[in-house]
């Protein structure tokens, strides 16, 4: 894909981050180091078993203590595929901190997360879990009222209006 079909998709397959650019993540000191950790403030409703220790091990980026993150959520306006959804994060320069970087993002800042929505993080393929059927799983959350849901959307598989593509850029503050 051109980088005019990057800006031809976002708007139209891509929306807007659903808070303009203004979510900023410092990360602790303490990290996740496992699934019993995460959204200590926020209820977990619904675990996928398959989900474990091993989807944390390989990140392609990673966050580094004590540095400042850019959190986006850009909502899926209609059916996509991954590669376009690696495609608008390449062009726009996104890390890709997979599970173990939304899963620590979700720990420390549940509330940010957009309600009733499943917010992927994208990962290349070879640190994904494999699934039974051989597909490659994408953690997703859903945030809901009562807690959230911690599930597997599938690598192989479109995306839709009812996904969020979590986004994140490392800041490079200028003294």
């Amino acid at each position: 894909m051109s980088n005019g079909d990057v800006e031809a998709y976002e708007g139209v397959f891509i929306g807007k981050d659903l808070f303009d650019g203004k979510n900023l993540f410092t990360v602790p000191c303490s990290r996740v180091s496992d699934t019993k950790t995460v959204g200590r403030r926020t209820k977990i409703l619904y675990q996928n078993p398959q989900i474990s220790k091993e989807v944390f091990k390989n990140a392609s980026d990673h966050f580094l203590p004590g540095e400042d993150y850019c959190i986006e959520f850009h909502p899926i306006l209609d059916e996509i595929p991954t590669e376009y959804c690696f495609d608008f994060m390449k062009e726009k320069q996104f890390l890709q901190v997979g599970a173990k970087g939304m899963m620590e993002l979700f720990k420390h800042h549940p509330e940010i997360f957009p309600k009733d929505k499943w917010v992927i993080s994208l990962d290349r393929e070879e640190n994904l879990i494999t699934c039974e059927d051989g597909s490659h799983g994408v953690v997703a959350i859903r945030n809901r009222r009562q807690g959230a849901e911690i599930n597997l959307g599938s690598f192989e598989e479109d995306w839709n209006q009812s996904h969020i593509l979590l986004c994140v850029s490392k800041i490079h503050w200028i003294p």
